[in-house]
């Protein structure tokens, strides 16, 4: 597991290591001191798109943009072995989800855990999630709580 060094700047070296498939690196969680704004996330987007080591991508410290929600759909479109994501924090919203499952989180086949908890969703993201829950048979978990999604969101 990867927490990230203080002495860093952005994720240059987290993303070397993804690009080198570093057996180490299994999960990734990017924690708040680390930069991580759209050009980071392009870096690593590029990285995860050849990896095949990473099982686990937790970046739920930072503020993703629309733009940087679709760079991440489209690279998990293309890595199947990731397992397990939480993108974004409070301020993710419905409009980063949708650009996030439309950009090809709904044609990844490897998802197993999905955390959507206090990403600042709406009942209008009951669609995007819906894609999702259609074309992945292993999703065991999805956490949407801490959400203003009502019953009728959900049904």
């Amino acid at each position: 597991m990867v927490w990230g060094q203080a002495a860093a700047k952005g994720i240059d070296d987290l993303a070397l290591r993804l690009k080198n498939n570093d057996a180490g690196l299994q999960s990734l969680i990017i924690l708040r001191f680390r930069r991580f704004n759209d050009d980071d996330i392009k870096q690593l987007c590029e990285a995860l798109k050849t990896n095949n080591v990473l099982l686990e991508l937790i970046c739920s410290s930072h503020a993703i943009s629309t733009e940087g929600a679709a760079q991440l759909g489209a690279a998990l479109q293309q890595n199947s072995i990731v397992q397990r994501i939480s993108i974004g924090n409070s301020s993710f919203g419905d409009q980063a989800l949708e650009a996030l499952v439309s950009a090809g989180l709904d044609r990844n086949t490897g998802l197993i855990h999905w955390d959507l908890e206090h990403k600042g969703l709406s009942q209008a993201c009951a669609v995007s999630v819906a894609k999702v829950l259609q074309h992945h048979p292993r999703l065991e978990q999805l956490n949407i709580s801490r959400n203003n999604i009502s019953d009728q969101g959900i049904r």
